[in-house]
């Protein structure tokens, strides 16, 4: 392997690490402990989740680009194949693993533990958990790509030239700005589909550009605009709501997601640590360690603000840990189990 295609699978490993880090941050106002949070703290979490707001969609595009990087018509078939085995084997086997959870939840007082979600064992209750998430919600993302997955011929015949895929994505905007969704598809909004369908147009027509590594001066440049897109997110709760009505914040969140990307250019990403390519790992796990952690906390540890953020950080950082160390012990002793999980 080359310098080149080195330096790409590592930034690519390193950023989605990042990315799933953001998830975390993101779904951590949903733990019962920080959901009711106040003061001081309650104003620090709310001004730090503006800097995850590339989390999902950078991931959409980043999906989208892999898969059409190298896409023709008679490789449709084996790209079904493979996605089977990498997104809908995982997403059946947590789903099912979940449900379970919930149905124990439901019967047993170990729900406080296991997320506090809970459901009766019906047919309805079986399928909606194994096949719908649910009874975890932030797979929803992965529902989505094998939606958008099953319908890639139309993609590309959408997106296989150049002028015509950006008018195609072009009208997706426009049709979102009138709140337009695709319902048939269960997709109720169109945002994810068009950073998916920006990312599937950079793998067709702009992969090596996408791929190359750009200079420090650029990657200055990204970090700089990030945060200006960063600083947008967190001030556009005081700006009047005609403003949004194109889309704006859509456009700055697809300008962020490119900035983010090309920041990490900076770094020469000669080596890539192991515990980075647990990335997987950490969005699916991510929500049963860290309410767990949190109200086990929450039991032992004294009220009031400072407690709290202890809480919070500790929670943070031991359900990380957690999640490394399950990450190595699968890659040492159960590789066949961390394929059927991760889909690698």
């Amino acid at each position: 392997m080359n310098n080149d295609k080195i330096f790409f699978q590592n930034k690519k490993t390193i950023v989605s690490f990042v990315l799933s880090l953001f998830v975390f941050y993101i779904h951590f106002r949903v733990f019962s402990v920080f959901k009711m949070a106040d003061g001081p703290l309650n104003s620090i979490l709310q001004q730090l989740i503006v800097f995850t707001k590339v989390a999902v969609p950078l991931f959409f595009v980043i999906s989208g680009a892999l898969f059409y990087r190298d896409y023709t018509w008679r490789l449709t078939f084996k790209k079904w194949k493979n996605r089977f085995f990498t997104l809908c084997i995982p997403y059946l086997v947590w789903n099912t693993m979940w449900t379970i959870l919930a149905f124990i939840g439901n019967y047993t007082s170990l729900g406080i533990l296991l997320g506090g979600t809970k459901a009766e064992f019906t047919l309805t209750n079986l399928l909606n958990g194994v096949f719908l998430y649910g009874y975890f919600e932030p797979f929803w993302f992965i529902f989505r790509l094998i939606v958008l997955t099953a319908f890639c011929p139309v993609i590309y015949l959408l997106l296989k030239n150049k002028w015509v895929g950006l008018c195609s994505i072009l009208a997706f905007y426009v049709a979102s700005c009138f709140d337009f969704g695709l319902n048939i598809l269960m997709i109720q909004n169109l945002d994810m589909v068009i950073v998916y369908l920006i990312g599937a147009w950079v793998g067709i027509h702009k992969f090596p550009l996408f791929t190359a590594r750009k200079c420090k001066t650029y990657a200055l440049i990204g970090f700089v605009v990030y945060i200006l897109c960063c600083v947008f997110h967190g001030l556009s709760q005081k700006l009047p709501q005609w403003f949004f009505a194109p889309q704006i914040s859509l456009l700055v969140t697809i300008i962020s997601c490119g900035a983010f990307w090309v920041a990490f250019d900076y770094f020469d990403m000669k080596k890539c640590p192991k515990f980075m390519s647990y990335s997987f790992l950490m969005y699916a796990l991510h929500s049963f360690f860290g309410a767990a952690i949190s109200k086990i906390l929450d039991m032992i540890m004294p009220s009031g603000q400072a407690c709290l953020a202890i809480t919070a950080t500790i929670t943070f950082l031991t359900t990380i840990t957690c999640i490394c160390i399950i990450g190595w012990c699968l890659d040492h002793y159960f590789p066949l189990l961390r394929r059927i999980l991760t889909g690698k």
